[in-house]
């Protein structure tokens, strides 16, 4: 293959077209999540206090975001015979009357997908005192408590509760990225407890770069103070597809997808894209092979497949880094000048291929790269291709390379208007 290292582009638009595949071909899931995500504080002292109103739109009583959880109130009655009785997180226990009330974290969950938090609870008489009867209701300000997962509906476990953010909410607070969550319990004699929870990109199993990610949400933020700054609203407007459910009532995330990244070598020991890695049949020396320190060092621009490789499917939930648009698909690095295409036509081996070709690449008809490219269109492998960073200046008629992928209709590629 011609040599295309220098002419690779920043994929925002493979992004777009990768998201769309992911979103009408995975299987859903979601990544996991550890149970510290943030410290316990509180400004209860016991007494008898109203509960804080939720703020606009967050508690409003709608049904629950394409879920079958049927509870969907604000208050939810927790028993307190259901506490698995459990020793609590520092800071996750507080006293009401004649109760001492534990609140934690068993699992996290994401704020922007709409994946549930399980949170475990513990409500036990205080000083050996008898249980007086009390019933107990937990309410958050934000988001909301259900019994029942709001994707699967499946029942909580025994002294825990759900606890998820609708998509309505997200944008209704101060910092669309992150929020202090306030979580109330009260007793039948409207005594409460508080506690506070971080939650969002700033926890501390969120993911601190998505705040720049403009291409996923488009707040008009500037990071790297380019002289043209993103606008507003112009994004790829995929949190709405991320809290989208399958046939097995999964998140749609891009779990089973197998993307190959026809690209620079991609360096797997990245700490966002570690646990991404698959190995496809074949060992060619072309595929997941290793980038070294003095090979970055002699040429940074040897990281574009890495940079792409992120976009698409950077682990999310991980406390570093970036999320990818296909957070949950693995990846597999195909070197782009050494790469035979024949072994991008092996469905086996992958469901997508990803390559960033742009504007300034340019070939000579080759019939057997035809062909190539035939049997992937057979095999059902959709090639996706970067649009360049050219803007105004790619056409349909001012390139012979378009013009040569846009005349092949078998293959099903197809070109965003001007």
């Amino acid at each position: 293959m011609t040599n295309i290292k220098q002419n690779l582009y920043l994929p925002i638009f493979n992004a777009l077209l990768i998201s769309s595949l992911t979103a009408l071909t995975a299987c859903g899931g979601s990544g996991s999540g550890g149970n510290d995500i943030s410290s316990v504080v509180s400004d209860s002292d016991g007494s008898d206090s109203s509960v804080s109103e939720p703020a606009d739109g967050a508690d409003s009583g709608e049904d629950v975001t394409g879920g079958n959880a049927s509870d969907s109130y604000a208050d939810v009655d927790i028993d307190p015979n259901d506490g698995d009785g459990a020793e609590p997180f520092t800071g996750g226990t507080r006293a009401i009357t004649d109760s001492v009330i534990s609140l934690t974290v068993a699992e996290a969950g994401d704020i922007f997908t709409g994946k549930p938090y399980v949170f475990s609870y513990s409500i036990k008489p205080a000083n050996g005192r008898t249980s007086s009867g009390q019933q107990f209701t937990i309410r958050a300000r934000y988001g909301k408590f259900s019994k029942n997962h709001p994707q699967t509906g499946k029942a909580a476990s025994s002294g825990q509760i759900f606890y998820y953010v609708p998509e309505t909410v997200l944008g209704t607070t101060d910092n669309y990225y992150s929020f202090n969550e306030t979580i109330t319990i009260a007793n039948s004699s409207n005594a409460t407890e508080t506690f506070s929870f971080k939650m969002g990109a700033d926890a501390s199993n969120g993911d601190p770069v998505f705040t720049d990610q403009w291409h996923i949400k488009n707040l008009g933020q500037n990071p790297f103070k380019v002289r043209k700054a993103p606008v507003a609203g112009v994004d790829l407007n995929v949190i709405p597809a991320w809290h989208l459910t399958d046939a097995n009532n999964e998140l749609i995330s891009g779990k089973n997808v197998k993307v190959g990244v026809w690209d620079t070598t991609v360096d797997f020991k990245h700490e966002d894209l570690a646990s991404k890695k698959y190995s496809p049949s074949s060992t060619a020396s072309f595929i997941n092979g290793n980038l070294s320190l003095n090979q970055v060092r002699q040429d940074s621009g040897i990281l574009h497949g890495t940079m792409v490789s992120g976009i698409i499917g950077a682990e999310a939930n991980n406390g570093k880094g970036v999320r990818g648009i296909a957070y949950n698909a693995r990846l597999a690095s195909y070197e782009a000048n050494s790469t035979n295409v024949s072994y991008l036509a092996r469905k086996r081996d992958l469901d997508i291929a990803n390559a960033s070709l742009g504007l300034d690449n340019s070939y000579a008809y080759q019939p057997t790269l035809e062909m190539q490219y035939q049997s992937m269109f057979e095999n059902n492998v959709p090639l996706i291709k970067a649009a360049g960073n050219e803007f105004g200046r790619v056409t349909f008629s001012n390139s012979s390379y378009y013009r040569y992928f846009g005349s092949i209709k078998t293959y099903k590629i197809n070109f965003l208007p001007n």
